[in-house]
């Protein structure tokens, strides 16, 4: 594999930007940015910054933060100690204990649109109403999604082992630094997914210089927004949020090397193909439906979370949130050939088990800009609503 080299290393120094330089500091992810240009304490694959605060300059320290293996082995020594043999459901509800709706309000906001519990139906005699939801389609447009999970092979985290100058927490600084864009330039969350989608495909094909790591991520979000806003930002405005530090030329140069690599191929599914789809038939209300974007926004900060498909990952989040909120969840049919398999209902579970854990640690994250964001006035404070207790 070629390396990608198109010099494009600088600084950006806007109020949430990305900064390349020790010297500009302000931000968790500014200094932890900053830091990959220095030495690593532990190693480059193994490290995150401590939970106790902000990055220390220049530094980086051992942290359980980024293992995501480390809550399966806590939960499974307690199977063990019982005697018992590995049950992922048992696991998934002693990892629920942990997390808890904050108040009753909460649970309220969480509720239903309606209290008849139609499920699919109900969902299916609404899209008729709506030619927008193209029902007589449905089937097929879903079917098709879930065949397409399954033939097309899809990124996994150990790619990240062929990049000799990147690692996962660079790639999730990157992504912190994008969900910051995204809010800032008000951009679709369909394009904040799949840019993310891009990048991850893209390092996963080609060796990728760590100075040129900047001009990936920002050649992604400008194919995503071309790819899904109606009034996408003109590369001027990608040249500004980089404060000159990616140029028009090197932008448009990266832009061919990925399309060329990717063979134009952008119509991959991501969890924004089916959670529209799921949370209606669900009857989810607008708070609701905003947790689980949470959920999934801050999966997109975990490089291993890429080993679950787009719908596992929303099948995952509903069923926590609605664990949480006590209500009972429904999947649509069909989404494949083995939707309803015992080995998929496993992978949501072990999903759902992984996003307990991130739950668990967003608050002492390094990476605050998805929590932040979902803080806001506007995404109704979900952030605020799940906390995480003393484990019993």
């Amino acid at each position: 594999m070629e390396v990608i080299s198109v010099s494009a290393a600088g600084d950006i120094d806007d109020d949430d930007a990305w900064v390349t330089t020790p010297e500009t500091t302000g931000g968790a992810a500014k200094r932890a940015l900053a830091d990959i240009t220095n030495e690593y304490v532990c190693g480059p694959r193994k490290v995150a910054a401590t939970a106790a605060g902000p990055c220390p300059e220049g530094r980086f320290a051992a942290s359980k933060l980024m293992n995501a293996s480390f809550c399966y082995e806590q939960l499974k020594d307690v199977a063990e100690d019982c005697g018992a043999d590995l049950d992922w459901e048992r696991l998934l509800d002693r990892a629920l204990q942990r997390l808890r709706v904050v108040s009753e309000q909460g649970t309220a906001a969480l509720g239903r649109r309606s209290s008849s519990g139609g499920g699919i139906l109900e969902d299916l005699v609404e899209d008729l109403d709506d030619e927008q939801h193209v029902s007589e389609y449905q089937p097929d447009i879903f079917s098709k999604l879930g065949r397409d999970e399954e033939d097309f092979s899809w990124v996994r985290p150990e790619y990240m082992e062929e990049q000799p100058e990147l690692s996962a927490e660079e790639r999730a600084v990157a992504v912190d630094w994008l969900v910051e864009v995204q809010v800032k330039y008000k951009l679709r969350t369909e394009t904040l997914f799949l840019a993310v989608s891009l990048i991850d495909r893209f390092l996963s094909m080609r060796k990728v210089a760590r100075a040129d790591l900047q001009l990936v991520v920002v050649c992604a979000m400008f194919i995503a927004a071309k790819f899904e806003e109606i009034d996408a930002p003109d590369i001027r405005d990608f040249v500004h949020m980089t404060q000159q530090a990616c140029t028009r030329q090197a932008i448009l140069a990266m832009e061919v090397k990925m399309l060329t690599a990717l063979e134009f191929a952008l119509c991959r599914p991501t969890v924004m193909h089916f959670l529209d789809r799921f949370q209606r038939a669900n009857g989810c209300s607008k708070t609701h439906r905003l947790l689980l974007e949470y959920f999934l926004q801050l999966a997109l900060m975990d490089l291993q979370m890429t080993k679950y498909t787009p719908s596992q990952q929303v099948s995952a989040a509903l069923l926590i949130s609605s664990r949480l909120a006590q209500q009972p969840c429904t999947w649509p049919p069909p989404l494949g050939r083995q939707a309803h398999s015992e080995q998929h209902s496993k992978c949501v579970t072990h999903c759902a088990l992984d996003m307990c854990r991130l739950l668990q640690d967003a608050e002492k994250s390094p990476f605050q800009a998805v929590r932040k964001k979902f803080q806001r006035p506007e995404s109704h404070c979900v952030a605020n609503l799940i906390a995480v207790v003393a484990e019993i």
